[in-house]
């Protein structure tokens, strides 16, 4: 039985992950919710429709809200507004009202399965949609920071010349405030960190520092491809049996500071997220860690006061 798959949000990034799903051709019925001008929506989606004809497994309706009661998923996909990277934090007062509207109206008409979020500060958005849902946080996540562990870990496998099972690589944080793992990152048995100690490896701090700098990137975190890369697997996990364990976004409730989600390494399963165990950091990294836990609270805090957008 196929899994019922509903996807809403931006035009945009429907339509792009929608292309990768279909070339995917996985066991997905999935339904579009449309936009805010359904004839509009209908003109874009009638290629999209036409092209997954083709598929063998895949399929593709234009849905109604009442398709959400019968859904095993919703995807909250959204887009970045055309504005500076440091002026990002503004996108949130303008989303939030929108999103709460939208989460508000999945809930109001049944849905009671797992919500994948896909959005520029999906961390705040996955925190948000479980504060405004009344859903169990382990059905709730984010994309995060797992496109930048994907991407990390195929710039590894290039470097050293090993294989894609052969390497492990950790980044966790926000996709705007990152942190590379590299005491818990390893290529076959031995730490990434080990190999700067060979030359045969020809792996250097020179290597290192360009890896930071491009997982780090503005460009890496806007670039969709890589991020409906990542979209499609998290999705599968969470509808099929292909569980990972993957850096995304994920409500934790243990922290001092209170309440938030922040990406770290959980299992992905089609029983929702699930943190299997807690992440331990070499104290530098626990130090940046918490540094990113803090900032994110005091963001968090600062919506919940009404002062970036309406949660009031």
């Amino acid at each position: 039985m196929k899994a019922k798959v509903v996807i809403c949000g931006d035009s945009s990034r429907i339509d792009s992950l929608l292309a990768t799903l279909i070339m995917k051709d996985h066991p997905v019925a999935g339904v579009v919710l449309p936009a805010d001008e359904p004839a509009k929506t209908s003109t874009e989606f009638a290629a999209l429709q036409t092209a997954a004809k083709l598929c063998q497994h895949f399929s593709l309706t234009l849905g109604q809200n009442e398709d959400l009661a019968s859904a095993d998923v919703v995807i909250i996909a959204l887009e970045r507004p055309q504005i500076a990277a440091e002026d990002m934090l503004s996108y949130v007062q303008g989303i939030m009202p929108r999103f709460r509207q939208l989460v508000n109206s999945v809930i109001e008409n049944g849905f009671k399965g797992k919500i994948l979020i896909s959005a520029p500060f999906d961390e705040l958005l996955v925190y948000f949609a479980w504060r405004f849902s009344g859903l169990p946080q382990t059905q709730l996540v984010g994309v995060g920071t797992f496109s930048q562990t994907l991407f990390l870990q195929s710039q590894l496998k290039h470097r050293l010349h090993v294989g894609e099972n052969d390497v492990r690589a950790l980044v966790v944080g926000t996709p705007q405030q990152q942190l590379i793992v590299w005491s818990r990152s390893y290529v076959g048995p031995a730490p990434v960190l080990m190999y700067l100690a060979n030359q045969d490896n020809h792996f250097s701090a020179e290597d290192i520092a360009e890896l930071e700098t491009e997982a780090s990137s503005q460009a890496l975190v806007d670039n969709w491809v890589i991020q409906d890369m990542a979209l499609e697997r998290l999705l599968m996990a969470l509808v099929d049996d292909q569980p990972l364990i993957a850096t995304v976004s994920n409500i934790q409730t243990d922290h001092e500071v209170g309440p938030l989600a922040i990406s770290t390494p959980v299992l992905v399963s089609l029983a929702g997220v699930h943190r299997l165990t807690d992440l331990t950091l070499s104290d530098s990294e626990e130090t940046e860690f918490e540094t990113i836990i803090g900032q994110l609270r005091q963001t968090i805090t600062e919506i919940e006061n009404g002062k970036i957008g309406g949660t009031e």
